[in-house]
């Protein structure tokens, strides 16, 4: 068996560890395939498509919580905070029913519960946000429509 230092076992070639899927295969293969340069383009429009996303939201009256220079934005609306307990839930699972756009339900330190848009994807364009839009509109106008 291999050993490690002083004659130890060494776990990271001993454990089920190595059975795992081997995730940074994924970033090595896309840096070999576009190099390091086509990686920062990428990351960086991901970054882009973030900040569009909260100028959209802004524009919109949705309120952007967070304040990060990565494609991760937490959002809420001010009519789905008002009164005593939050709709959020409700509009991320209506967004997400529709199957057009995926979205989450987080909540912040202190109890808030905002839902939380990541842009993962390097194809994501101007229009898939504001399809996004559209579809946090539709879930925003049921939900205010429903009692209680």
């Amino acid at each position: 068996m291999p050993s490690g230092s002083q004659g130890a076992e060494d776990p990271y070639a001993t454990t089920v560890q190595w059975s795992r899927r081997a995730i940074g295969l994924k970033v090595f293969a896309s840096l070999a395939e576009l190099g390091l340069d086509g990686y920062r383009r990428l990351i960086e429009h991901q970054a882009d498509m973030g900040d569009r996303l909260r100028e959209f939201l802004a524009e919109a009256g949705w309120v952007v919580v967070n304040d990060t220079p990565l494609p991760l934005v937490c959002f809420t609306h001010p009519e789905l905070e008002a009164g005593r307990r939050s709709r959020v839930g409700a509009v991320v699972a209506a967004v997400v029913r529709r199957g057009r756009a995926w979205i989450s339900k987080v909540v912040l330190t202190g109890g808030r519960p905002v839902a939380r848009a990541c842009i993962t994807s390097y194809r994501t364009e101007e229009d898939d946000l504001r399809m996004l839009l559209d579809e946090l509109e539709r879930a925003r106008r049921s939900v205010a429509h429903r009692p209680g």
